[in-house]
C-alpha cells in the first residue's frame, strides 16, 4: 500500500472516530473507559492524537488492535471505521445500539 493510500484510510478512520464520539454526545474519557470495556484500553491521551490527525495535519498510523477496540466500543462493524461515509440517519448513524431501533430512521440492530 503506498504511503498516500495508507494516510487516507487513516484519516478516514480519524475522522469517523471524531463523528461517532461526537454523535453519541461522549467525552474522550467515556470512549476510552469503552474500550477498555471491550479488553483493549486506549489511553485518552492516545484518542485525542487520534482525533487531532483527523484534520490532515499530520499522519497517524492507527493499530488493528485499536480499531478493533473502538469498533467494539461503539457498537459497529470495523469495515464502518474503514469506509468514510455520509450517514442516511444523523440520529444513529445507520447504526442504533445493539438491541434497540432508532426511533428517527426506523432501522434496528
Amino acid at each position: 500500500m503506498t504511503d498516500s493510500r495508507r494516510d487516507a484510510v487513516s484519516l478516514g478512520v480519524a475522522r469517523n472516530v471524531v463523528n461517532l464520539r461526537r454523535a453519541r454526545g461522549w467525552h474522550l474519557r467515556q470512549l476510552s473507559d469503552r474500550c477498555a470495556a471491550s479488553g483493549k484500553r486506549i489511553a485518552i491521551s492516545r484518542l485525542s492524537r487520534i482525533e487531532t490527525a483527523a484534520d490532515g495535519s499530520r499522519t497517524l498510523e492507527i493499530s488493528v488492535d485499536d480499531l478493533v477496540a473502538l469498533a467494539t466500543a461503539f457498537e459497529t462493524p470495523v469495515e464502518q471505521l474503514l469506509t468514510p461515509w455520509e450517514p442516511k440517519c444523523s440520529a444513529c448513524l445507520d447504526s442504533p445500539p445493539t438491541g434497540f431501533a432508532c426511533r428517527t430512521c426506523g432501522a434496528e440492530a
